[in-house]
């Protein structure tokens, strides 16, 4: 990995890690767009389907607009500057030790999720080449199949700054919030620790940080580099204090002189 740092959002680019839409856009749902459904009652309760989308959306319009966003990134970069997240998984999929690792992580998440998962879908996922595996773990069925192995797909992967950043010539592990991106996360953060690419890295890691005990939230998404030496860091809906502060003490200890966290309200428009 280079180690050119990253002391501000307005360093030149190097190197970009993107998600190219997929099958997993054709998985999603009317039931995965609610966020509260019917409890029976006459009132509402939280739909525990929810992925965050406000609406369906078209997958081969959205593969255009990706597509223009790669060849924009591919001339200030290059081609080889330019990977996506699907090959990075790939890459670390092709160790047998660590695919049944990876896999044994995702079927975890599936049963504190879900309360379970039917007895032969290890089997199935192990036996899957490393590509197919992959597609699998992202779209939640194999290949050429509607028939699901996993319970959700994985679409908010499409936003991949949100599952890690960089920062000071870090790689910032972060942990999502909502249970509908806790499998990008566990897959994300599989890529960062296995993969060659980040061999050497120096890997902040959230969970694991120095900081406040309890349960920490933190998406990249939420971190702002506005000059040399100085991190923002939006506390809400997808960051929370103790997050935020395992990530502000990391950063002051890499040299950064000034950190502060931004209140923002808890909404979706204001993430």
């Amino acid at each position: 990995m280079s180690a050119t740092l990253v002391t501000d959002d307005f360093t030149r680019l190097r190197t970009c890690a993107v998600f190219a839409p997929g099958r997993e856009f054709e998985r999603l749902l009317p039931e995965h767009i609610e966020a509260a459904v019917s409890d029976g009652k006459g009132g509402l309760k939280p739909n525990p389907d929810y992925l965050l989308f406000d609406d369906l959306v078209h997958p081969a319009a959205l593969s255009v607009e990706h597509a223009d966003l790669r060849n924009v990134l591919t001339a200030a970069i290059g081609a080889d500057n330019l990977v996506d997240l699907r090959d990075l998984l790939q890459r670390i999929l092709w160790e047998d030790e660590l695919r049944k690792r990876v896999v044994d992580a995702i079927l975890q998440l599936e049963i504190e999720l879900f309360g379970g998962h039917g007895a032969h879908v290890r089997d199935a996922l192990i036996a899957l080449p490393p590509a197919q595996l992959a597609e699998a773990l992202v779209i939640g069925c194999a290949a050429n199949s509607s028939v699901p192995l996993l319970r959700w797909p994985m679409p908010n992967w499409l936003f991949a700054r949100d599952c890690f950043a960089v920062a000071a010539g870090s790689v910032i592990l972060g942990h999502p919030s909502r249970r509908a991106r806790r499998r990008d996360g566990l897959l994300a953060r599989a890529i960062v620790r296995y993969h060659p690419m980040f061999s050497g890295a120096d890997v902040i890691d959230v969970e694991t940080a120095t900081g406040e005990s309890g349960p920490r939230c933190f998406e990249g998404g939420d971190l702002v580099l506005p000059a040399d030496g100085v991190a923002l860091i939006g506390i809400g809906l997808r960051t929370n204090d103790a997050g935020a502060k395992a990530v502000a003490h990391a950063l002051q200890v890499r040299g950064f002189h000034t950190v502060l966290g931004v209140r923002l309200p808890k909404r979706r428009g204001a993430m």
